[in-house]
């Protein structure tokens, strides 16, 4: 497992920040405020994941199929690695009929990895910064 060189917490989740990829600042936790809470049954993505957040968000809303995508290997780590941490706040069918949601990570430029594949809801929080500005406000 790489570095976890911090953790963050939000509403019910704990994330760990792996070294180089960009935390969540307060325009994501905004952002992730506007999460709909009606997802259930819904396919997602989540574009630019960075450590993870709104992915597991949407799995706590319901979601049943969740992408999270990054061109940055350490961010797909990150979200895979806080997205197996949080899984007790999944949003998880209690039923035994219905299916543990899906959960892919993909590494590759925007849609690059994804093909064709249509989702119901895409959630995107790209970088607006320099990378080397926000690794050093985030004192990565």
């Amino acid at each position: 497992m790489p570095k976890i060189i911090t953790c963050t917490d939000y509403e019910k989740l704990s994330l760990d920040i792996f070294k180089g990829v960009y935390p969540p600042f307060e325009d994501s936790f905004l952002l992730a405020s506007t999460i709909p809470s009606g997802l259930s049954g819904k396919k997602v993505l989540d574009l630019c994941t960075g450590c993870g957040l709104f992915g597991i968000i949407a799995l706590q809303n319901g979601a049943i199929d969740v992408t999270f995508a990054d061109q940055s290997t350490a961010a797909v780590e990150c979200a895979q690695h806080n997205a197996e941490k949080n899984k007790g706040n999944w949003a998880y069918p209690l039923s035994s009929k219905k299916p543990e949601p899906i959960l892919t990570f993909a590494t590759g430029s925007l849609f690059e990895k994804l093909g064709k594949e249509k989702f119901d809801f895409i959630i995107v929080n790209p970088p607006y910064l320099p990378a080397e500005k926000v690794l050093a406000r985030a004192a990565i």
